[in-house]
């Protein structure tokens, strides 16, 4: 049997590797039938001790659960640029199993030509002309946030930032504000239901799991969701939304779900009210989840680093000066530093700390290690931010100005291996979201505010990583 590998050509650092056909030893193939009943979190570290392909160290845990010896936190970006890319062909997306059985319609889900299909129907909603459509609920949001967040002293700015990153993610998908007590419902019953999503050990609604919990509270999402779905179709029979913009003279404000309503798949279909909640839900996990993570490493940051806060300002002042106070789209398109600073942050600390894919074919890595067909390959992917060519004298060290020209532009290329975001067809759809949030949470913070917080607090992984103590952060005004 033929095994797909990335096997080097010049020398054993797998940044330098090219996917190559391999034959594996007799041995690991009989190895390898008798172990991949029991798939195992695999740990693409190479043993150099031994030139035959080895597979990786540690046992197979529990049935059915298995071990994850240790996350690979040394994983060059060229190895997971080649997973990623190599999607359906080398490896496929590995959700567990309570995840595919709560959201069967989500893009986390579905697979091949579905996937692609679905995909190429959602994508205008996060095209980079829809940002511009989103770019005054956005602010509205996240500026009434942080000027409320001065209020009462000292505040977790962990839990500030998570609310703030759903808010927004509720205002530009759904469009719709709710009171403070149903939103502040709704993030805990989103909370409960991604908890089980990921941390059900059964995927099975049996009285008191995890798994039943985020049923019940899958329940009263998509009830919510569902109201939305249908004055938003209602909406569009009645040429409601035409009539408004024609008769007013005014620009109304789209949304997410606006543009999903109108989107057609290939045969001209519309999505389904199923399809349509399982990807909205689908969204706004992935959208607040791990920009809230960026948001709060922001803080820090910029506390850390007075240098790169002054710098920050010294942009916002200069674009008051000539376009005024209004930060407007126009303007959240002139902010070189702010999108370097994004940039550098999740280099350092990647959105999405982890993937899962599944092998689709034996795997060699660096001639050492065989990832057997059938096996689950953690991608860390901030490790792998870390070890990329072109920033290795200084990788751990935040220095936005990496992603600047001398002449304060962007570079228009990015390095080899540098892909936050994920690469391949299952690259992350709303980046273009999350960039566009980032910018204006940066750009609000720098103008108006100063904020006090432990920059050296520690990470903890929970049920997902966050401050040890939330970040107790206390906001006041900037000209204060």
């Amino acid at each position: 049997m033929g095994t797909s590998g990335l096997q080097p050509t010049t020398n054993k650092h797998v940044a330098h590797t090219q996917p190559q056909r391999c034959s594996q030893p007799q041995k690991l193939r009989h190895a390898h039938r008798r172990q991949a009943k029991r798939p195992i979190v695999t740990v693409a570290v190479a043993d150099t001790r031994s030139n035959a392909p080895q597979l990786p160290e540690g046992s197979f845990g529990l049935p059915f659960i298995g071990e994850s010896r240790e996350w690979l936190k040394d994983m060059p970006g060229f190895f997971a640029d080649r997973i990623l890319q190599g999607e359906d062909k080398l490896a496929e997306i590995a959700m567990p199993s309570s995840w595919n059985k709560l959201l069967p319609n989500s893009l986390l889900s579905i697979r091949d030509e579905k996937h692609r299909q679905a995909r190429r129907t959602l994508t205008p909603a996060y095209a980079e002309s829809s940002m511009r459509l989103y770019h005054t609920l956005m602010l509205e949001v996240i500026s009434s946030t942080l000027k409320k967040s001065m209020e009462g002293g000292a505040f977790r700015g962990y839990t500030m930032c998570r609310a703030l990153a759903f808010d927004v993610a509720a205002a530009v998908l759904l469009g719709t504000r709710w009171d403070s007590e149903t939103m502040s419902r709704l993030r805990m019953e989103f909370t409960v239901f991604v908890q089980g999503a990921f941390g059900a050990l059964v995927p099975y609604e049996i009285p008191g799991t995890r798994f039943k919990r985020a049923r019940d509270a899958q329940r009263y999402l998509n009830s919510m969701v569902a109201e939305v779905i249908a004055d938003g179709r209602k909406q569009l029979s009645d040429n409601q939304r035409t009539a408004s913009e024609e008769g007013s003279g005014k620009k109304r404000q789209r949304t997410a779900l606006q543009v999903m309503l109108e989107a057609r798949d290939d045969d001209g279909n519309p999505l389904t009210d199923e399809a349509l909640q399982d990807q909205i839900v689908t969204q706004m996990f992935a959208g607040h989840e791990t920009t809230a993570g960026v948001m709060t490493r922001m803080l820090q940051l910029l506390k850390g680093s007075p240098e790169v806060l002054q710098r920050l300002r010294q942009e916002q002042d200069s674009l008051v000066d000539q376009h005024g106070p209004e930060l407007t789209a126009d303007v959240a398109d002139q902010m070189p530093y702010v999108d370097a600073v994004i940039k550098e942050t999740i280099r350092l600390y990647d959105p999405a700390t982890v993937l899962f894919r599944r092998a689709l074919e034996d795997i060699l890595v660096d001639g050492n290690l065989v990832i057997p067909k059938g096996w689950t390959i953690q991608l860390h992917l901030a490790g792998s931010q870390r070890n990329i060519k072109a920033f290795e004298a200084n990788a751990t060290e935040f220095k936005p100005e990496r992603f600047l020209s001398t002449d304060n532009k962007l570079h228009r290329k990015e390095p080899a291996g540098y892909a936050p975001w994920g690469a391949g067809p299952r690259k992350c759809l709303g980046m273009p979201l999350a960039t566009a949030e980032l910018r204006v949470f940066l750009a609000v913070l720098a103008r108006d505010y100063k904020w006090e917080c432990n920059a050296d607090e520690k990470w903890v992984t929970a049920e997902n990583q966050r401050p040890e103590s939330f970040l107790m952060t206390k906001f006041s005004a900037r000209d204060a």
